[in-house]
């Protein structure tokens, strides 16, 4: 929706002659963007990022196991 209203002229002063109305709501992209740029991660991102640490310690710790077994 557009919210200019036209300027109302009093024959001195124009009111509202600089009146833009409300900015709209940001869309999703928008907002991914802004949160990009000031460095916001989202929830899900650290989530996956602990799994992927935690499989890695498992990973390595049973190759250790496997290697160690394997030794003798």
């Amino acid at each position: 929706m557009h919210y200019h209203t036209p300027p109302y002229d009093t024959g001195k002063v124009k009111i509202g002659l600089l009146y833009k109305g409300r900015p709209h709501d940001m869309t999703r992209d928008e907002e991914r963007i802004q949160a990009a740029l000031l460095g916001i991660r989202p929830d899900w991102c650290v989530l996956i990022e602990g799994a992927i640490i935690y499989v890695a310690v498992v990973f390595t710790l049973l190759s250790a196991i496997f290697f160690l077994l394997a030794k003798d």
